[in-house]
């Protein structure tokens, strides 16, 4: 339980940070993605040897991650680098089932968000925005939805 605290704390620590940075400066510092990536490591494998963590959940959300990686790629970055390595390291941390639904989540707001923008004659379909503010929104839902169902 302490270990899942000090994971969620890490992960909502880096999304907030990573948020901020790409919401003024549409930038994320490697160096900020490579921290908590380390950082991540010893809780990772202190949760898979004191809470009995299933290895291939946390596989299976990696590679949904990895995903938005090869959608970044594919798409010349319409979907930043920042966006997918983040996928990754909450779907490698937290598991198939927490990235499923932040994703579905923070996809979820982002088309709300873009499409009363669009509405309003505010943006056309061309404007690029931040995304991981919306990511950080669905990993704080996720936390509050998993706080509730204890």
């Amino acid at each position: 339980m302490i270990i899942e605290g000090a994971m969620y704390t890490v992960i909502g620590s880096y999304l907030g940070i990573a948020a901020i940075s790409d919401m003024r400066k549409r930038t994320v510092r490697v160096k900020w993605m490579l921290l908590c990536g380390i950082l991540f490591l010893p809780l990772e494998i202190a949760g898979i040897a004191l809470e009995d963590k299933v290895w291939v959940s946390q596989l299976m959300g990696a590679a949904f991650g990895g995903l938005f990686l090869l959608l970044g790629y594919v798409t010349k970055e319409a979907v930043g680098y920042a966006d997918g390595w983040s996928m990754l390291l909450i779907g490698l941390y937290l598991g198939l089932r927490a990235v499923l639904f932040i994703a579905c989540v923070s996809l979820g707001a982002a088309a709300v968000f873009s499409g009363v923008l669009l509405c309003l004659k505010k943006v056309n379909r061309k404007t690029a925005f931040a995304f991981l503010p919306f990511l950080t929104g669905g990993f704080i839902l996720w936390c509050l939805v998993q706080h509730k169902n204890r």
